[in-house]
């Protein structure tokens, strides 16, 4: 049954997981054997912390080749064929931010994401996603009912951004998100004036949409894990959204005007001059979201500005 194939799947990732953890103790231990000039004696092994360093030195030289290297192709092509006009420059060697919920990323271990609660755990906690946001911002949730089982998975989470459908009563229906924020620019873009530079001609906004196994995303996210929780289909076809008008997005005041899907759940943002935005205030974009009342919400993973 679909029990027993679950289970065997689980084994056989496991062993693929040991076997892995082997090979690599192997390779660690044959890097920390220097090669000897002699064969009377057997050199010393190189100290861990030594060895660290060599790999994060090899690992930042090779970042800058990748970085430096000319890309072999001129378009960009993402699924279905479809060529989305993108500078494969900007897309393989620029310096990219990206704004995730997924948990363990160090954007969230750190808690580098930029929320008005510090403790991550904490606020997700006391968020209620039945109650509209009053304070405008998209909010930080995680769903009860798809957390792991495993105790020790607990820092293994598809957290999410969660952009409720707007109540007709509430005044202020748009839903906002800037990204990157400042603590964001100062871990991965190497500080404000170097993220300016970076961003000077504009660039591209690709946002995710959260997945689910089999796509299945349980909705009562207000819950606790029980066998009432309904289980339905998640839309998450953002350009049909945009198209029909049950989701709308702007981009600093701009509007979203199709969503190009370059892989399953990720889309590159188009407005009307195309998929390449202007720089916004010191290279950062307000993002924001209205999702139509009466539809599902909308449920982001990560949103990445290159």
């Amino acid at each position: 049954g679909t029990l027993d194939e679950h289970r065997l799947k689980g084994r056989l990732l496991g062993l693929f997981l040991i076997e892995s953890l082997r090979d690599a103790l192997h390779h660690l231990d044959t890097l920390r054997r220097p090669k000897s000039t002699t064969t009377t004696s057997q050199p010393e092994k190189i100290p861990l912390a030594t060895l660290y360093q060599t790999l994060l030195q090899e690992e930042n030289e090779h970042a800058i080749r990748i970085q430096n290297a000319k890309p072999t192709f001129n378009s960009f092509h993402g699924v279905h064929e479809r060529i989305v006009a993108v500078h494969t420059e900007t897309l393989i060697q620029s310096r990219g931010v990206c704004h995730t919920a997924l948990f363990p990323a160090r954007i969230r271990h750190d808690n580098i994401i930029s929320r008005p609660l510090t403790s991550p755990v904490a606020s997700e906690a006391q968020y209620d996603p039945s109650t509209f946001p009053r304070n405008g911002m998209v909010q930080l949730h995680r769903d009860p009912s798809d957390e792991p089982k495993c105790p020790h998975a607990e820092r293994d989470r598809k957290d999410f951004f969660y952009v409720p459908p707007s109540p007709t009563e509430t005044t202020t229906r748009w839903l906002n998100m800037t990204v990157p924020s400042e603590r964001e620019i100062q871990a991965y873009a190497g500080g404000a004036l170097s993220w300016r530079e970076t961003r000077k001609d504009g660039g591209y906004i690709i946002l995710f949409l959260r997945k689910c196994a089999g796509e299945l995303c349980p909705q009562c996210v207000t819950k606790e894990r029980n066998d009432d929780c309904p289980v339905t289909r998640q839309d998450v076809n953002l350009s049909g959204m945009l198209e029909q008008g049950t989701v709308s997005i702007l981009v600093d005041g701009k509007k979203v005007v199709k969503a190009d899907e370059i892989v399953y759940g990720g889309y590159f943002l188009e407005g009307a001059m195309g998929t390449k935005w202007e720089a916004g205030d010191g290279g950062k974009h307000v993002l924001q979201f209205r999702v139509k009342e009466g539809v599902l919400p909308l449920l982001i993973s990560s949103v990445v500005v290159l």
